[in-house]
C-alpha cells in the first residue's frame, strides 16, 4: 500500500524519462496526482543512504550493521535519511525505519566494492546532484547520480537499484540524462576536454554479482543526439499541457488524447494517471483481442469475461499469444484502477457493490527483542520455550563456509537438493535459454495436455473478481 507524499523531483525528472518521452500527455495527466511512495522505496534509500555514507567517509558497511536507519519526510523538501541517533531536520517527520542487516551489509558492500574499482585513477563524486536544463531545454530540470567518476577520457555514470525487477543499462533514459547533466555542471570544476565517451552502470546487487553488472557506452556525439529528442519530447509535453481541457480550435478532448496519449509497457509502469487514461484502458482492452474496448463492452464487464473464457478453446495459437503478451500491462493496468478507487473511496466515494474494510492484521512482533528476551529469562523459562533451533539454510552454511572452510563445504554440498524450477513461458528477450519440450529431461512433466479449459478455470475465484 503507498501513502501520499509532497513532490521532491523535477517534473521532467530522469528518473520519469521514458515515461514522458514516450508519452506526451502523461504530464498533462499527472497534474493534481499526489506523489506516492512505498516501503520498498524507502528500503532501497536506506541502502543508497548506506552506501553513500561508506563511500564518502572510506568505511565498510560492516561498521553500520546492527544500526537504524529513519527515512523522513518533509513538506516542500526532498526526503531525507539519517541515522537513528541523529536528530531530524526542522519541520521533518519519520516516515519509516529500516535496520542494518546483514544482508544488507552484504548487497551494499558489493555495491562500494564494484564502485571502488572502478574510480581507481579517477575522481570519485557521490550523491551529485546534476542540472540537464540546458540539455532539453526547460528549468530547473535535475536530478541526483549516484555515483559520477571522472577519468581523463571518459566520464562513468554508476546507478545503484535495490530493487528485485531487473532495469536496462543499454539506452537508458534515466543514465543519459545524468551524463548529460555531469558534463553540463562539471564543466565548471574539471577540464572535460578530453572526454570522449560516457559510460553507465546500473548496479543491481539482488539480482547479480559485481562481474556481471552490465554497462553501456556512448559517445558525446550519440548523447548529443539523445538530448536532442528528449528536447523535443519536453516541448510535446508542454504542448499537450497548454491544451489539456481546455477548448480551442485545435483539438477536441478525444482528439487530444489520440493525438498525446502513447501507451507503452515501460512508459506507463510509474505514470501516476494509468487509472485514469483512457488510452492505456482502450489498449489493455483491445490487446486481449476477445474483449470489445468501448464503453457498452465495459458496462457489462461481467458477461464480456465470461464469454472471453468460453472462446479460449477456439482461438489460434497467434491469438493466445497477443492476449498473453497484454498480460503483464494488463495486470499493471488493474492495479492502478485498484489504487485510483482506494483512494476515491478514501476522498468519501460510495459504491453499491464496494466498501472499505480494514485488511487481516500484520504479524506478531515484538516491539523490542531484546527487552522481550530479557523480560522471558527474568521468569526462568527452560531454554527449549524460549528459543526456536533450527539447521541454518544451504544458502547461509555456503556464505560461511565455502571460502573459509572449503574442505567442509565440499562435505556438506553432496546434502544438499533443489527442486526443477517450473516450466514457464518467457518473452525472446528473456536471457534464460530455451528448452525443447521433447527433451528427455522433460518427460516427467505433467501432461498438461489432457487438461481441457474449462478444467483449469477456477469459477468461483472469477465470480469473485466480478
Amino acid at each position: 500500500m503507498t501513502t501520499e507524499r509532497v513532490a521532491q523531483h523535477h517534473r521532467y525528472s530522469a528518473s520519469g524519462a521514458v515515461g514522458w518521452m514516450t508519452c506526451a500527455g502523461k504530464i498533462a495527466m499527472e497534474v493534481g496526482i499526489p506523489d506516492t511512495y512505498s516501503p520498498y522505496a524507502d528500503e532501497g534509500s536506506a541502502a543508497h543512504f548506506l552506501g553513500a555514507e561508506c563511500l564518502q567517509k572510506g568505511v565498510s558497511p560492516r561498521d553500520f550493521h546492527g544500526r537504524t536507519v529513519v527515512c523522513w519526510e518533509k513538506r516542500g523538501e526532498r526526503d531525507g535519511q539519517v541515522f537513528e541517533s541523529e536528530p531530524l531536520p526542522e519541520g521533518a517527520k519519520e516516515r519509516s525505519r529500516w535496520k542494518v542487516t546483514q544482508e544488507m551489509v552484504g548487497y551494499v558492500a558489493n555495491y562500494c566494492s564494484y564502485v571502488t574499482k572502478l574510480a581507481k585513477g579517477g575522481e570519485l563524486l557521490v550523491e551529485q546532484r546534476v542540472h540537464f536544463s540546458r540539455a532539453i531545454g526547460v528549468e530547473g530540470a535535475f536530478g541526483t547520480s549516484d555515483t559520477i567518476i571522472v577519468h581523463p577520457k571518459k566520464l562513468i555514470i554508476v546507478d545503484l537499484k535495490y530493487g528485485f525487477k531487473e532495469v536496462s543499462v543499454v539506452k537508458n533514459p534515466q543514465m543519459m540524462l545524468y551524463s548529460a547533466g555531469s558534463l553540463e555542471d562539471l564543466s565548471m570544476l574539471y577540464d572535460l576536454d578530453g572526454i570522449e565517451e560516457v559510460e553507465m552502470h546500473i548496479f543491481q546487487p539482488r539480482l547479480q554479482s559485481a562481474p556481471d553488472s552490465p554497462d553501456w557506452s556512448c559517445n558525446l556525439k550519440y548523447l548529443e543526439a539523445f538530448t536532442k529528442d528528449a528536447k523535443v519530447a519536453v516541448e510535446r509535453s508542454e504542448e499537450a499541457i497548454a491544451f489539456f481541457n481546455t477548448p480551442n480550435m485545435l483539438y477536441d478532448q478525444k482528439e487530444w488524447e489520440e493525438t498525446y496519449l502513447t501507451p507503452s509497457e515501460k512508459g506507463c509502469q510509474w505514470c501516476k494517471a494509468k487509472g485514469k487514461c483512457p488510452a492505456l484502458a482502450k489498449e489493455c482492452l483491445s490487446d486481449i483481442a476477445v474483449l470489445p474496448a468501448t464503453a457498452e463492452g465495459l458496462a457489462n464487464l461481467d458477461e464480456v469475461v465470461v464469454d472471453a473464457i468460453a472462446q479460449i478453446p477456439t482461438l489460434d495459437f497467434d491469438t493466445l499469444a497477443a492476449i498473453y503478451k497484454a498480460k503483464g500491462k494488463f495486470e499493471d493496468w488493474i492495479k492502478a484502477i485498484e489504487a485510483r478507487m482506494l483512494s476515491d473511496m478514501l476522498e468519501g466515494q460510495k459504491h453499491p457493490e464496494w466498501k472499505l474494510i480494514k485488511g487481516r492484521q500484520g504479524n506478531r512482533k515484538w516491539q523490542d527483542e531484546e527487552e522481550a528476551e530479557l523480560t522471558l529469562k527474568s521468569m526462568r523459562l527452560k531454554l527449549d520455550e524460549m528459543y526456536d533451533k533450527s539447521v541454518k539454510s544451504p544458502t547461509e552454511m555456503e556464505k560461511a563456509l565455502k571460502k573459509a572452510r572449503p574442505k567442509l563445504w565440499a562435505k556438506v554440498e553432496p546434502l544438499i537438493s533443489r527442486a526443477d524450477g517450473k516450466t514457464q513461458i518467457a518473452p525472446m528477450s528473456d536471457k534464460r535459454p530455451s528448452i525443447n519440450p521433447h527433451d528427455d529431461d522433460l518427460a516427467l512433466l505433467p501432461e498438461l495436455a489432457k487438461f481441457t479449459v474449462e478444467d483449469l478455470i477456477d469459477h468461483d475465484e472469477i465470480d469473485d473478481l466480478l
